[in-house]
């Protein structure tokens, strides 16, 4: 089961695999930890920029490039499915999201071309506050349906849950140099009437500029057995511009 790239992380892309030629690459991606007290972010910091795409290079789990072509997250104003924006990832995804006056944005449905399904969140799910600050944690609920997107019916259903954090301050390394980031996790689970989800992920964002390198660690179960185990990352491709 596939869910919205925002419920879950920026990016849900599944396992990272590592051939024997990326043991040979050398890791384009590290942190250190950084004690500056960290600051807040705004909903800007959080969301990718509207009407512009960013291309990101996969990573595997010790943080070297896979064999993977980089993919690409673009951001545009729609109205599909009740939203006001929407987010096209990788494979054909796309998350329709509602943009609140303050700028939060909440998830409304998740349309898997991958899978052919939609997932329906009803009330829409928080995903993106207005302001995360260090000493709070945004919480948020949802019933989620996922529906058949050949009008077939209903696939699944349950209730999900998720939790964003500030956790700290972080010195960031790729191929585009050293950032001073704010570390943040996020953390999804969906327990539906045959399969339950757990997704962590952490992204690095800097203020002004957004997310410039995430990793994310997922866990599925069908009626209580694993069936996936997935790790891996993501890091920004310049050139990056102001949100």
């Amino acid at each position: 089961m596939r869910v919205g790239l925002f419920a879950v992380a920026l990016f849900a892309m599944g396992s990272v695999g590592c051939t024997l030629g990326d043991r040979a690459r050398a890791s384009v991606f590290s942190v250190e930890r950084d004690d500056r007290a960290p600051a807040p972010l705004s909903a800007e910091d959080l969301m990718p920029p509207l009407q512009r795409s960013t291309r990101w290079l996969l990573i595997d789990e010790v943080g070297r490039p896979t064999d993977s072509d980089p993919i690409g997250c673009t951001a545009k104003t729609s109205l599909r499915c009740g939203g006001s924006w929407e987010v096209l990832g990788p494979a054909g995804d796309i998350d329709c999201l509602i943009r609140g006056d303050d700028g939060s944005a909440t998830l409304c449905a998740s349309l898997s071309r991958v899978e052919g399904t939609d997932t329906l969140f009803d009330p829409p799910l928080a995903v993106v506050p207005a302001t995360l600050t260090p000493t709070d944690t945004a919480e948020s609920s949802s019933a989620m349906r996922v529906m058949w997107a050949d009008g077939s019916g209903e696939r699944d259903h349950g209730q999900c849950w998720r939790t964003m954090r500030i956790v700290g301050c972080a010195l960031v390394t790729t191929p585009a140099g050293l950032f001073s980031a704010l570390e943040v996790e996020s953390v999804f689970t969906a327990r539906l009437s045959t399969a339950a989800v757990q997704h962590t992920s952490r992204q690095w964002i800097v203020r002004g500029v957004g997310a410039i390198a995430q990793r994310w660690n997922e866990r599925v179960t069908v009626l209580g057995v694993p069936v996936r185990q997935s790790r891996g990352g993501a890091i920004r491709l310049p050139p990056f511009s102001s949100q």
